[in-house]
């Protein structure tokens, strides 16, 4: 009934709740036409760094379709309605463009875009909504490096910006605000080729540049000629490539030239224009430029020669009516163009080639840019020969071999490699050559008389024997050398022939360089660095890092063994011809290795030799000490010429000789100790491990680095191995009991052992030898069907298996014990009659009347249970107002 009368209560406000619920709904969603929300989620400042992406981001609700304004001050920059497309201003076009929830994105934004950017959300009918959002974009630092005397002067600008916390941590710890730092620092050997950063620490951003400064370095020079008002200009462009900017004085010989006359320096110093240049001795001579900054100087030097064309070719086409002229000048020759010379009959008209006449003729002055031309209306049935002439303004220099084509001497002999081939030892090189108008012609290269490959297709070359696995023949003709020594460096001579044609010829020096040998050794107290190119004295070296000092075929520099060098890597750099190789070396001060011991046997003598790697360049002289005890070479102690390694003739295993050896190893740069202290032969940890059929083990086992050992015997007891499984004869005779089995040589570290009964039970140990000196013993290993207990384990459990019974039945009686003395004291409880009155009463108390006995912790109206085994009696017990007072007590 209650429940029923409940239920129109719960009704009625469940009914009240849903009402005013629909109502607040209602009042929302009717109110959400009435205000536009728009939200900034980007921070109220936005750092952003040049060139990045960056997103002002915001979102509204309220209304559907509203337009949405971003615009710096008064400016407009976008403005959309969806589903229109958003307008750009053309100032911010392929800059900015809007996402869907109103966010303005900024693409590879630049410094200049920093402003106040204001977003406005409008629509009829509704208020309008507004947001601001400051975009701050920082340029990256700028790192710059200029000459200030003999000092550097490094400089971070950030242009525009004087907010950035400016630094060169590298250098101090200098800061400026001022959007510019500038700092002057001693040209120190350790910042040439080291990157510097400057930091830019930009509000919550940080940006930085670097900049390498670099000593000059030697590129060859370049020369350019060209005819002006009548005279000869030559100009030398010295390309010195440093960081800052070499300053380049120029000399011819030994004369140091100036700006003026003759002789025109640019304003940068890199060029010198020769005017009215003469080609005559005085004027032919060698030009050097020298570029220095505050890091070092290089020196360049170009020998000019006059007007000399260095390799041609020429290509007939397969009709024979057009040929293709190729050549080549060296770099350091002077010349201002190329006449291309002919002596044949007249040139048919085709092809746009102007008519000539024949006989010897110039048909073509090319200017000094070309490299080839093309000749055309030749008759295939005539002969002609073709000259490329050099020039140098009026002077004419002289001409290239003389190339003929037509029926006589239609074959063809095309050289595409320069005259001089440069190559590195070790390199595949190919003199490359192209051989057309006749078939299978007779290919013969040659060095000198001695012809070196020999071929008439479709016959195989024929190789001499000094030249088969490295060189061979390619189809076109050319030479390939694989793997190329640096003997092999000759002038080669190709030669083909066939009868019915003219014979044709062509020579090819190839030059073949090896490497660079670095190596330092110690000079007292500094350090020699020497470079090498063994059989080459066309080589010039130097090592940039120490010294503007340069020599052919070896350079050796002694210089302090300061710390900047200790693991410095130093290169030296070897220029040869048209190209470089390089070596390097680090020195390094001796390290710490820990010693390494090693024993053998000799002459019935224990040999223990010690070696001490202190891993230092150039190598450390060491020097051995026992205790405190300086060791020289002679009697029992003999020291290797390199001092590594200390020889112990004669070592006896007791504590005079077990003691502590020391290396002490030293170079320009210091010193290191290392310390080892021997011990005698032990094992330091084994373990042993049987296969699954119990029928052989495997024994492994390891020894301390500092202990004196010179093998191990295996020790075994049990019975005796059977010979199967591929074990020695020797094991046949094993009868069993403890016997050694196997002796094992230093370097073992584990060994096998089969032949085990799976039935039987055996004990294993490995035992270190030090010569005849037995060591100690490693732990025994048991294996069999009963995994061992040892004998002293045995006789333990022997005696402790009866004392454990015996302690066991004493345990047991004091329980018994123990439980017959309580049930006895339970029964003997008595309780003293009351007194009353200076009265005892005695006697069985009447059933029927109430104890007076009143227990400890039994209320008024319990029933209390009777001791004596007799029916309960449930009497209501006597009010407590009516008890008299008395004592009760209990005997125990």
């Amino acid at each position: 009934m209650t429940f029923k009368t409940a239920m129109p209560v719960d009704r009625g406000r469940s009914l009240r709740r849903v009402f005013w619920a629909s109502f607040i709904a209602f009042l929302v969603a009717d109110s959400a036409d009435c205000a536009l929300s728009l939200t900034v989620q980007s921070p109220p400042t936005v750092i952003a760094k040049a060139g990045s992406n960056v997103i002002l981001n915001v979102s509204f609700a309220g209304a559907q379709n509203p337009l949405i304004e971003w615009y710096v001050d008064a400016l407009t920059i976008v403005t959309w309605s969806s589903p229109s497309p958003p307008e750009i201003a053309p100032n911010y076009l392929g800059v900015v463009s809007l996402m869907p929830n109103g966010s303005l994105v900024f693409s590879n934004v630049q410094k200049n875009y920093s402003a106040t950017y204001t977003v406005s959300i409008t629509k009829s009918g509704v208020i309008k909504a507004t947001g601001k959002i400051t975009l701050q974009v920082f340029a990256q630092p700028v790192c710059l490096i200029q000459s200030a005397n003999t000092n550097l002067n490094y400089t971070c600008q950030t242009p525009g910006d004087a907010i950035s916390m400016l630094s060169f941590p590298d250098l101090n710890q200098t800061l400026t605000m001022s959007g510019s730092l500038s700092l002057v620092v001693p040209a120190s050997k350790n910042l040439n080729g080291s990157p510097i950063f400057c930091v830019a620490k930009q509000i919550n951003i940080t940006q930085s540049c670097s900049v390498t400064a670099e000593a000059p370095q030697g590129v060859a020079s370049t020369v350019s000629s060209t005819v002006s008002n009548g005279n000869l200009v030559v100009t030398i462009t010295c390309a010195i490539g440093s960081v800052p900017a070499a300053s380049i004085t120029w000399s011819k010989g030994s004369q140091v030239l100036s700006n003026g006359g003759q002789y025109q320096i640019s304003s940068d110093t890199t060029q010198l224009n020769i005017t009215s240049f003469n080609l005559t001795t005085s004027d032919l001579s060698t030009y050097t430029c020298n570029g220095s900054n505050p890091l070092g100087s290089q020196k360049n030097s170009i020998p000019l020669i006059g007007p000399t064309i260095s390799n041609s070719s020429l290509i007939s086409n397969a009709a024979g009516t057009m040929v293709t002229l190729t050549w080549n000048a060296p770099l350091t020759s002077v010349f201002t163009g190329f006449n291309i010379q002919m002596e044949g009959p007249a040139l048919q008209p085709s092809n746009g080639t102007n008519q000539t006449t024949g006989g010897l003729q110039t048909i073509a002055v090319m200017p000094s840019s070309a490299r080839s031309k093309q000749i055309s209306g030749l008759n295939p049935k005539s002969n002609y020969w073709f000259w490329i002439v050099p020039l140098a303004g009026s002077v004419i220099g002289p001409p290239s071999q003389n190339y003929s084509v037509g029926p006589e001497c239609n074959s063809s002999l095309s050289v595409y490699s320069p005259p001089t081939v440069i190559a590195k030892a070790g390199s595949n090189v190919t003199l490359n050559v192209l051989i057309t108008g006749a078939q299978n012609p007779v290919i013969e290269w040659s060095v000198g008389a001695l012809p070196i490959v020999t071929w008439t297709s479709p016959k195989p070359p024929a190789i001499a024997p000094n030249y088969m696995g490295v060189v061979s023949l390619m189809a076109n003709g050319s030479l390939v050398f694989s793997n190329v020594p640096q003997n092999y460096s000759a002038t080669y001579t190709l030669n083909i022939t066939k009868i019915g044609f003219c014979p044709k010829a062509i020579n090819i020096t190839l030059r073949v360089f090896a490497g660079p040998v670095c190596s330092v050794q110690s000079a007292k107290a500094d350090l020699q660095y020497t470079c090498q190119t063994p059989g080459d004295n066309g080589s010039l070296l130097s090592f940039p890092y120490l010294s503007d000092t340069t020599k052919i075929g070896s350079l050796s520099l002694v210089v302090s063994a300061t710390q900047d060098l200790n693991g410095k890597e130093i290169s030296c750099v070897a220029f040869q011809m048209n190209m470089t190789q390089s070596c390097s070396v680090t020195a390094q001060a001796p390290q710490g290795f820990l010693p390494t011991v090693s024993s053998t046997v000799s002459n019935g003598n224990l040999v223990v030799t010690i070696t001490c790697a202190l891993g230092s360049v150039p190598a450390a002289s060491t020097t051995w000490f026992k205790g405190s005890q300086v060791l020289s070479n002679g009697g029992p102690y003999q020291i290797s010429s390199d001092t590594t390694q200390l020889n112990i003739t004669g070592l006896n295993l007791i504590a005079s000789d077990l003691s502590t050896y020391t290396c002490n190893g030293s170079n320009p740069f210091g010193s290191q100790k290392t310390s080892i202290q021997l011990t005698g032969p032990t094992i330091s940890e084994s373990s042993i491990i049987p296969n699954a059929a119990g029928t052989m083990v495997t024994l492994t086992w390891n020894v301390p680095r500092t202990s004196v050992f010179t093998g191990f015997s295996i020790q075994m007891e049990g019975p005796a191995l059977q010979p199967s499984n591929g074990m020695n004869r020797r094991r046949k005779r094993d009868t069993g009991g403890l016997q050694t089995i196997a002796v094992m040589p230093s370097s073992a570290r584990s060994t096998q052992i089969s032949g085990l009964d799976p039935k039987s039970n055996y004990w294993f140990w490995i035992v270190p030898l030090a010569g005849s000196v037995i060591g100690a013993p490693s732990q025994n290993y048991s294996v069999g069907p009963v995994q061992g207990l040892s004998k002293a384990a045995i006789l333990g459990l022997a005696i402790g298996i009866p004392c454990g019974f015996l302690l066991l039945i004493i345990i047991i009686a004091l329980i018994i014990l123990c439980v017959v003395c309580c049930r006895r004291r339970r029964r003997r409880h008595t309780y003293p009659p009351p007194r009353a009155s200076q009265k005892v009463v005695t006697g069985q108390a009447n059933p029927n009347t109430p104890h007076n006995l009143v227990t400890r912790g039994i209320q008024n109206g319990s029933p209390v249970k009777n001791t004596k085994g007799n029916p309960e009696r449930h009497l209501p017990l006597p009010s407590t107002e009516t008890l008299s007072p008395m004592r009760t007590a209990t005997t125990v």
